[in-house]
């Protein structure tokens, strides 16, 4: 029974790490790049661009902990 639970968090983790990885990579090509090259005052740029590391830095801790957890 410890196995299938193992697996599930294992699979948890490994979805978790690929959202880390999209948001990365992905994010800061669509969404941060622009952000940065746009017009907003320089307050809010610094703003949002803190808040994406701090939900980058978040989403790999996590994949790190679920993955941890996992144990196979």
């Amino acid at each position: 029974m410890t196995n299938k639970k193992n697996i599930y968090w294992f699979i948890a983790g490994i979805l978790n790490l690929f959202t880390a990885l999209l948001h990365t990579i992905g994010g800061q090509l669509d969404l941060v790049n622009p952000l940065l090259n746009s017009s907003l005052e320089t307050q809010t740029k610094a703003e949002w661009f803190g808040v994406w590391h701090m939900v980058t830095i978040l989403l790999f801790v996590t994949s790190y902990l679920v993955l941890k957890n996992a144990r196979i």
